[in-house]
């Protein structure tokens, strides 16, 4: 599989890729100027080739959480080039098959490039982490096809074959989780407003039913808002235990005031604020069992 075709920018489209007597050959299409070109990287620029290992994670809707993961094992190869501007580039590729990575055997021989093994996990490595720590990568020369992934198995042990993440990999983790922190804060922030809204112009209008708690329709509704949140915040493997509390303190809160508030204009039962409060703390202790329950899976995972 040629991996290049899915490395397209937002001016700059890969079309089609084939080899030919000269090299390899890709027709890129310009969305700039609306026009396809070739581009030719000859077998004499190609510097040399890593083989590493891919584990591709198998979709298995039945698997429990507890359960290990399983992976079929492929070939990553990496060839790196020298571009038009004399520095180093490189090209990804995806063997699946045992014929496949044969014939790549077939066609490094015809590079006339060193070739070089590894026991990392390059699956999904994007080419920017390549050209940056390329040289980090521990590798050694190919000598014979008992070095090579044994490409179609399977396996469910990624410790030796761990994945290779450079200080890169983790820059862009980093930056991943500083975008989904804004997100939820705006979550919150919107979520605050609709519930004081709610809590101010809605809920002093709310039925009790004989035991002082809110009717089945109301508390519905009640719960799918903050879910929508836990949704976002709870499903990570990461978030303390101690979160809910903080989160159902700033789901409260404009709970709370709207309904404060609602007294200004509208008589309001003490009885709707000791409902609420039952509501409020069923959000407190339902996250905790969650987050306890991913944490007693995953240690009976290990």
């Amino acid at each position: 599989m040629d991996l290049q075709k899915y490395q397209s920018t937002d001016n700059r489209v890969v079309k089609k890729t084939w080899w030919s007597e000269e090299g390899y050959v890709q027709e890129i299409y310009h969305k700039s100027d609306k026009k396809c070109e070739e581009h030719l990287i000859p077998f004499e620029n190609m510097e040399e080739v890593l083989i590493g290992h891919s584990l591709i994670p198998l979709p298995n809707p039945d698997r429990l959480r507890s359960s290990p993961d399983i992976y079929r094992i492929a070939a990553q190869l990496v060839i790196r080039y020298t571009g038009r501007e004399e520095e180093s580039d490189y090209l990804l590729f995806l063997s699946e098959t045992k014929e496949d990575l044969a014939n790549w055997l077939q066609r490094i021989q015809k590079m006339n490039a060193p070739a070089f093994v590894t026991v990392w996990d390059l699956y999904q490595v994007p080419q920017v982490d390549y050209r940056s720590h390329y040289e980090t990568i521990e590798k050694e020369p190919y000598m014979d096809e008992t070095q090579l992934p044994n490409v179609f198995d399977t396996t469910n042990d990624h410790r030796e074959h761990p994945v290779w993440q450079p200080p890169s990999f983790h820059k862009r983790q980093e930056n991943k989780r500083t975008i989904r922190s804004g997100r939820i804060k705006k979550l919150t922030f919107f979520l605050f407003l609709c519930h004081f809204f709610v809590a101010l112009f809605w809920v002093p209008f709310w039925s009790l039913d004989g035991e002082g708690s809110f009717s089945y329709i109301t508390t519905l509704y009640f719960s799918i808002i903050p879910l929508i949140y836990m949704f976002g915040s709870y499903v990570w493997d990461t978030t303390p235990v101690y979160r809910s509390l903080v989160d159902t303190f700033l789901l409260g809160l404009p709970w709370f005031g709207g309904l404060l508030c609602a007294r200004l204009y509208t008589p309001v039962p003490n009885d709707m604020f000791f409902a609420l409060y039952g509501n409020v703390m069923t959000f407190a202790v339902l996250p905790e069992r969650i987050i306890l329950s991913q944490q007693d899976s995953d240690c009976k995972k290990e």
